[in-house]
Protein backbone atom coordinates (compact mmCIF):
# COMPACT_ATOMS: atom_id res chain seq x y z
CA UNK A 1 0.00 0.00 0.00
CA UNK A 2 2.96 2.41 0.87
CA UNK A 3 4.56 2.12 -2.49
CA UNK A 4 1.44 2.61 -4.14
CA UNK A 5 0.49 5.63 -2.47
CA UNK A 6 4.47 6.98 -3.15
CA UNK A 7 3.93 6.01 -6.73
CA UNK A 8 0.61 7.75 -6.42
CA UNK A 9 1.96 10.92 -4.77
CA UNK A 10 5.02 11.02 -7.59
CA UNK A 11 2.79 11.28 -10.29
CA UNK A 12 1.19 14.53 -9.12
CA UNK A 13 4.04 16.00 -8.36
CA UNK A 14 4.89 16.59 -11.88
CA UNK A 15 1.38 17.70 -13.23
CA UNK A 16 0.37 20.93 -13.88
CA UNK A 17 -3.36 21.27 -12.27
CA UNK A 18 -5.81 20.52 -15.40
CA UNK A 19 -9.41 20.88 -15.99
CA UNK A 20 -9.71 17.29 -15.49
CA UNK A 21 -7.80 17.19 -11.99
CA UNK A 22 -10.01 19.97 -10.92
CA UNK A 23 -13.22 17.89 -12.33
CA UNK A 24 -11.69 14.71 -10.01
CA UNK A 25 -11.93 17.07 -7.23
CA UNK A 26 -15.14 18.12 -7.60
CA UNK A 27 -16.42 14.22 -7.90
CA UNK A 28 -14.87 13.01 -4.94
CA UNK A 29 -16.38 16.35 -3.05
CA UNK A 30 -19.84 14.75 -4.14
CA UNK A 31 -18.87 11.99 -3.20
CA UNK A 32 -18.01 12.53 0.13
CA UNK A 33 -20.30 11.13 2.84
CA UNK A 34 -21.19 12.95 5.44
CA UNK A 35 -19.90 11.39 9.24
CA UNK A 36 -21.09 11.89 12.51
CA UNK A 37 -18.62 13.76 14.72
CA UNK A 38 -15.75 11.89 15.93
CA UNK A 39 -16.17 10.05 12.61
CA UNK A 40 -13.77 10.79 9.34
CA UNK A 41 -14.54 9.67 5.96
CA UNK A 42 -12.34 7.35 3.85
CA UNK A 43 -11.98 4.58 1.84
CA UNK A 44 -9.81 2.89 4.44
CA UNK A 45 -9.78 2.98 8.20
CA UNK A 46 -5.69 4.23 7.79
CA UNK A 47 -6.52 7.23 6.03
CA UNK A 48 -7.58 10.29 7.94
CA UNK A 49 -8.08 13.23 6.29
CA UNK A 50 -4.98 14.54 7.59
CA UNK A 51 -3.10 12.18 5.62
CA UNK A 52 -0.53 13.35 3.15
CA UNK A 53 -1.58 11.51 0.68
CA UNK A 54 -5.44 11.64 1.78
CA UNK A 55 -6.54 13.14 -1.85
CA UNK A 56 -4.79 11.04 -3.67
CA UNK A 57 -6.17 7.54 -2.14
CA UNK A 58 -9.69 8.90 -2.52
CA UNK A 59 -9.14 9.38 -6.45
CA UNK A 60 -7.66 6.05 -7.41
CA UNK A 61 -9.41 4.18 -4.69
CA UNK A 62 -12.12 1.22 -5.51
CA UNK A 63 -13.58 0.39 -1.97
CA UNK A 64 -16.54 2.65 -1.41
CA UNK A 65 -16.24 5.89 0.58
CA UNK A 66 -17.35 5.05 4.69
CA UNK A 67 -17.67 6.77 8.14
CA UNK A 68 -14.33 5.07 10.47
CA UNK A 69 -14.44 6.32 14.19
CA UNK A 70 -11.60 9.03 14.86
CA UNK A 71 -10.47 7.06 17.87
CA UNK A 72 -8.99 4.04 15.45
Amino acid sequence: MLALVIFISLLGVAKPLSAQENNTRKIVQEDMVTCPEGQFPSPFSDVRPDHWAYEAILRVSSPPIQCFEETQ
